[in-house]
């Protein structure tokens, strides 16, 4: 009895960690290189960096901490949006959750995220506010997708952190595996009895 139920155990373990565990298709996504390693740059770049917390200068980020490990990216592009994008293996037809922390300064200022050429937020003229995560699920229509960030922020800093794009796991294969635990459940039940 007690066999079977690690057995059932291991068995479950190994199916639900495929889609629990999902790797970050994002390289270099909380910018711990401490440089933007992975990432292309283009447009506006001034006032625009990897940084750490309290380090002086632009280093400082803009006198806020990071939100998770040593570094975060900060842009703050005055003349005209600056952007930052890194191009994503993909599926077609595979849903992808997005997922970024940021925060920001006052307005005037713009912010936007657009996956495979899909715009999915947009953000202008927002008031300062401290970290907060932004999630997004959505579905590759080719092999390779690019994320892009657009950034413009005459007064401050956008700081972000922790960008991660991973495979949407299926609501099927969720089903499956709350029926592989039942089915072990009720063997576990027929055994002790």
């Amino acid at each position: 009895m007690n066999k079977l139920f690690k057995i059932l155990a291991v068995a479950a373990l190994f199916a639900f960690s495929g889609s629990m565990f999902a790797q970050n298709l994002i390289n270099n996504g909380g910018f711990e290189t401490g440089d933007f390693t992975g990432w292309t740059q283009s447009g506006d770049l001034g006032y625009t960096g990897v940084c750490q917390s309290n380090q002086g200068d632009l280093d400082d980020c803009s006198g806020r901490n990071v939100f998770d490990g040593i570094y975060m990216g900060s842009f703050g592009p005055m003349d005209s949006h600056g952007y930052l994008t890194q191009a994503v293996a993909t599926t077609a037809g595979q849903a992808y959750t997005i997922s970024f922390w940021l925060q920001n300064g006052p307005s005037p200022n713009d912010f936007s995220l657009s996956f495979d050429g899909v715009t999915l937020l947009d953000l202008p003229n927002q008031d300062g506010f401290s970290w907060t995560q932004y999630t997004f699920t959505t579905i590759a229509t080719g092999s390779s997708a690019d994320l892009q960030f657009g950034f413009y922020q005459p007064q401050d800093y956008w700081e972000l952190d922790d960008v991660s794009v991973q495979e949407t796991p299926e609501p099927s294969s969720l089903t499956l595996l709350g029926s592989a635990l039942g089915l072990g459940a009720g063997f576990l039940r027929k055994f002790r009895s």
